[in-house]
């Protein structure tokens, strides 16, 4: 019977399951031992996805290519993208009889519909680095590429760190057969290029887009500046930044950026302030990327003045500094350093003693720390919240417990309160010495004075009980979390379902459920799969929240794995999660999917009630396959499925 068109946008980047891998790694094995009737066993349960797998693990052994390729032409799950993975394949090992065949056939199929024709172009386009191919199959095909097509090749090959040169023969061949480039191609080939170290290259191109009558642009500008700058050629770098103006292009953020960064490379951090002022004048405003660079460029200079100086600035302004500029700013002198600038009339506010403080923290020099703290105090700059939790944590890294809950109690002693940080560092520290009753108890205490602990504390919390296999009060602790609408990332799921007996495991299946109601569907699949990996199999309500979870999350592709897992687990999915799959393909415009979905249901006659028959037609309908429509409403009638009236299906729709 007739049902819907197969899809044509099915992405190759598509994830591919476990099952699949699993499916692709069997039919290797038998391809490899010759047992035939092994391979029609794996045929009704063969995907897509897995034919694609197998293709790209196996794209350097010729022989097994072709076996598959021998085997998988007639079924259905040798789909277009698969087609043209293999037309890949087989250009590069030069079988060019068996690429022509099989690219007439993806001709033919394409002849009469420009969409469909460009989607596969899409898709070859998509696979050609990954397959290492050449544009030879695109003239199998029958494509003439236009310099879009030249440029997503180009763009697809540099952006994976392929060969330049191999990028460098897509454009020799892109000339030859008469398609100009223009300037986005030329800016493809010299930032890969440039990246790559060969400036002289992109050099080469960028005189010969100015040959060719193509105008360079300010990304070809700040890719050579840059360039220039990272070979320490930094007065050509000027000279590059200059001559945009006699061209009428105005340098943008990122020319200036790249250009301080170069001439702080260089040491040369007096002409710095030059090039701050000319951005001033033409309303440029420092971003984080300029404060980094200029503050990492003092330090590398010795002057720890001006870059405290300009870090306070940069706190002041809301930027945030980053892990280089930190470490930068802790140096051996640094309480020198401060002192000097005491004495040159640059008082160091509170953020400038934290920040050198966090640094001797992170670098595991809490000794260091202290000192700063005691010399802010005695500049008169005391401590805030922020500096003792920094020091409570450099502390409790170092397993210094007694001595952090110490700082604690002065803490509060001085009338500062802790946050939540401060908490979840004291809660940590009291998990990896075992001490979970403490722990415990100090969650209590954050919550008591106002403070929610977050997802970050909850992780703590829940996989150090679970280290004490004490599963009964983290499952607890974790249905409380959920509840608060408040999940952590890296919680221990394996842990506490190992130790989950038959009874508690209900617990877990009702957490997938309520995470899937909440649209929670990375942590569902985090438990899902836990539940796997600990041999605990999921029944069929699991699987039916699941698939129907991650249809209303949008996430359709993965619906539809678990759907195709389910039924070679033996179970037969809910018709609410039927319906539910069944609309979300629709939308997405997962055709063929659909299509297999409405066989599977038809073939296996597992229909409960009369409101998938109404869903099918609807979509039938929709998409104006009458035919389809027709054999549906057949089907459903010879399985007492059709409500009253042919009409009665239509209406409510």
């Amino acid at each position: 019977m007739p049902f819907l068109n197969p899809p044509i946008h099915r992405s190759l980047s598509s994830l591919c399951s476990y099952s699949d891998t699993l499916l692709a790694d069997k039919a290797i094995l038998y391809l490899r031992r010759h047992p035939h009737h092994d391979l029609q066993n794996l045929s009704s349960n063969f995907t897509p996805e897995a034919a694609s797998y197998l293709l790209l693990k196996s794209q350097f052994d010729q022989t097994l290519t072709l076996k598959f390729l021998s085997w998988a032409k007639p079924h259905k799950f040798f789909t277009f993208q698969c087609k043209c993975l293999t037309l890949h394949i087989l250009t590069r090992f030069k079988l060019y009889k068996s690429a022509q065949s099989l690219a007439e056939d993806v001709a033919l199929s394409t002849s009469h519909d420009d969409h469909k024709g460009s989607l596969v172009f899409q898709c070859l386009k998509d696979s050609y680095h990954s397959c290492n191919s050449s544009s030879a199959v695109f003239d199998l095909v029958g494509f003439m590429p236009g310099v879009l097509s030249y440029n997503a090749i180009l763009d697809a090959v540099i952006r994976s760190k392929g060969s330049v040169k191999f990028a460098q023969q897509v454009f020799d061949e892109m000339t030859e057969s008469g398609v100009s480039p223009n300037v986005y191609t030329f800016n493809i080939l010299i930032r890969g290029f440039c990246v790559a170290g060969n400036l002289e290259m992109g050099l080469r191109f960028f005189g010969e887009m100015e040959k060719r009558g193509c105008l360079p642009n300010v990304v070809t500008h700040n890719t050579l500046i840059d360039a220039y700058c990272k070979l320490g050629r930094v007065d050509e770098a000027f000279g590059l930044l200059r001559s945009m103006a006699l061209k009428g292009l105005e340098p943008n953020l990122i020319s200036y950026n790249v250009v301080i960064n170069g001439l702080c490379r260089e040491g040369r951090m007096k002409e710095t302030s030059q090039v701050l002022e000319e951005m001033s004048k033409k309303g440029y405003v420092p971003d984080e990327v300029t404060y980094n660079t200029l503050v990492n460029g003092y330090c590398k200079e010795g002057n720890f003045h001006q870059a405290l100086v300009l870090h306070s600035e940069m706190v002041s302004n809301g930027l945030s500094p980053n892990v280089v500029t930190y470490t930068a700013l802790i140096n051996k002198e640094a309480i020198g350093v401060i002192r000097d600038m005491m004495e040159k009339g640059l008082a160091p506010d509170v953020v400038s003693y934290s920040t050198i403080i966090s640094g001797f923290c992170r670098n595991g020099e809490v000794e260091k720390a202290f000192q700063m703290k005691l010399a802010m105090v005695e500049k008169g700059v005391l401590p805030d919240a922020v500096t003792f939790s920094t020091l409570i944590h450099g502390l409790c890294l170092q397993r210094r417990l007694i001595e952090a809950c110490d700082l604690y109690q002065e803490m509060l002693n001085v009338g500062l309160r802790p946050d939540e940080f401060t908490y979840t560092t004291l809660i940590n520290a009291y998990c990896v010495e075992g001490d979970l009753n403490k722990a415990l108890q100090l969650h209590d205490e954050m919550v008591q004075k106002g403070f929610l602990p977050d997802a970050v504390t909850y992780s703590v919390l829940i996989n150090g009980l679970n280290k004490q296999a004490r599963t009964r009060e983290a499952k607890r602790l974790l249905l409380k979390l959920f509840y608060e609408e408040s999940v952590p990332n890296d919680v221990t799921y394996n842990t506490l379902i190992d130790n989950c007996s038959d009874n508690e495991f209900k617990s877990v299946v009702a957490l997938v459920k309520g995470f899937c109601m909440k649209g929670l569907m990375d942590e569902a699949d985090q438990v899902f799969q836990s539940m796997l990996q600990r041999k605990h199999r999921p029944d069929e309500a699991v699987y039916n929240v699941i698939i129907h979870g991650h249809c209303r999350g949008g996430n359709v592709q993965r619906a539809y794995n678990l759907y195709n897992e389910m039924l070679n687990s033996g179970f037969v999915p809910h018709t609410v999660t039927v319906i539910a799959l069944f609309k979300a393909l629709f939308k997405e415009g997962m055709n063929e999917e659909l299509s297999q979905v409405i066989r599977n249901i038809l073939k296996s006659c597992r229909l409960t009630d009369a409101e998938l028959a109404k869903v099918l037609v609807e979509i039938n309908h929709k998409e104006g396959n009458m035919d389809a429509v027709f054999n549906v409403l057949t089907e459903m009638a010879k399985d007492g499925l059709l409500p009253n009236s042919g009409r009665t299906a239509y209406a409510g729709g």
